[in-house]
């Protein structure tokens, strides 16, 4: 005859066996719980709609999660649709600061860069078509030697790059050559932009290609930041 009640207790009443599943609502916290091996006390809880509870060794096919916190190394289902997910530890804003930084997927996408650091170089992830957006916008000028640059030679970029020019309140476009994969963010004082407020916008387009653009403030002789490097 099936149960039509369970008993509540602060601990399981008997024991597991190969034929016998303890099965209780815990009076501590309301929740439903047995022990599923044949032997042993080990518990697991049965989920429910509203309790707080940790899931282990889960799948979930094709959820909708709604205002997410992700802490640690965490793997996403394909299919997963975050709502405002919010990853523990991380602001809105990826990176403020500080020395070269290799941008990543996790960290980094679909989110601003802001970068106060007056000389650094920054990496971008492999290209893989994965329609990823990654923002830097420099909150100061650039002093020293600073690029922005693809993973491995099979990177390269399509794009423009619009620079505001010194006098006659005029600007001046350039646009990446086929085989370009790096930017420059200082030229000779400033020529490439690199300048405070200077937008950098990049896209995961498709494999090995990267879709830039750019808009900044350049001083001197206005110059392509595009060139070939790596």
């Amino acid at each position: 005859m099936p149960a039509r009640s369970f008993r509540r207790g602060a601990a399981v009443n008997g024991y597991a066996t190969p034929s016998n599943v303890p099965l209780y609502v815990d009076s501590d916290d309301n929740i439903l719980k047995f022990i599923p091996a044949g032997s042993g006390t080990t518990e697991v809880q049965v989920v429910d709609a509203s309790a707080t509870q940790t899931l282990t060794n889960k799948t979930l096919t094709a959820p909708t999660i709604t205002a997410p916190v992700i802490s640690g190394a965490t793997t996403i289902a394909t299919g997963a649709i975050l709502t405002n997910p919010s990853i523990a530890g991380i602001t809105p804003v990826a990176y403020t600061s500080g020395t070269s930084l290799s941008l990543t997927q996790v960290l980094h996408a679909n989110r601003v860069v802001y970068v106060t650091d007056v000389a650094s170089a920054y990496v971008l992830p492999a290209a893989t078509g994965t329609g990823d957006k990654y923002t830097i916008i420099l909150g100061a000028t650039i002093t020293g030697a600073a690029t922005i640059k693809v993973a491995s030679a099979a990177d390269t970029f399509v794009g423009t790059a619009v620079l505001f020019a010194d006098s006659g309140d005029t600007v001046v476009a350039f646009a990446a050559a086929a085989t370009d994969d790096t930017v420059d963010l200082l030229g000779t004082s400033n020529s490439t932009g690199g300048m405070i407020g200077a937008v950098y916008e990049f896209w995961d387009a498709a494999t090995a290609k990267w879709a830039v653009r750019i808009v900044s403030d350049a001083g001197g002789t206005e110059a392509t930041p595009f060139s070939a490097t790596v």
